[in-house]
């Protein structure tokens, strides 16, 4: 939990410090319908649709300077929801900023909600998407992963 605030916080002085009095704020307009849309095709396991909001070579962080590619994230996202017996980001706030420069950042803060086994789980997110000519190209995603599900533990049989 920890580290999920000491990301929140970080990503939140970053926003702050790069995007104040240099930029522009909206909470509607063509990016945030985008985030919007791309939160129901993910809500509602519509890969393809969800797919089609990212450019083929946009870069994915989850939690991680390391990137992954649009199709190996959606690989990972199938893969950890499979368990998953309902999931859904709830409530979400959605922005876009405009800076000085003219970069198109939209952001996501909601909390994800998940089932599975009879345990319910809710994990707050926070997600910042670059966008070029209508498309995703980089997105950072933060959240607390020790609040999620967690995989059954190892025993030595296995």
């Amino acid at each position: 939990m920890k580290r999920f605030l000491f990301l929140a916080l970080f990503t939140f002085f970053i926003s702050v410090n790069a995007f104040s009095q240099t930029g522009t704020h909206y909470t509607d307009g063509p990016i945030v319908d985008k985030l919007k849309a791309a939160v129901a095709a993910y809500n509602a396991g519509d890969w393809t649709t969800y797919r089609s909001f990212f450019a083929d070579t946009a870069r994915i962080h989850v939690n991680s300077p390391e990137p992954a590619n649009i199709d190996e994230r959606i690989a990972e996202m199938k893969e950890g929801l499979k368990a998953m017996e309902s999931y859904e980001l709830m409530s979400p706030v959605y922005g876009h900023i405009k800076t000085a420069e003219g970069v198109d950042w939209g952001m996501v803060w909601g909390g994800w909600q998940g089932k599975a086994g009879g345990e319910e789980w809710t994990v707050m997110v926070h997600s910042v998407t670059r966008y070029v000519d209508g498309l995703a190209v980089e997105q950072w995603g933060f959240w607390d992963t020790a609040q999620g599900p967690q995989p059954p533990a190892q025993t030595e049989e296995e």
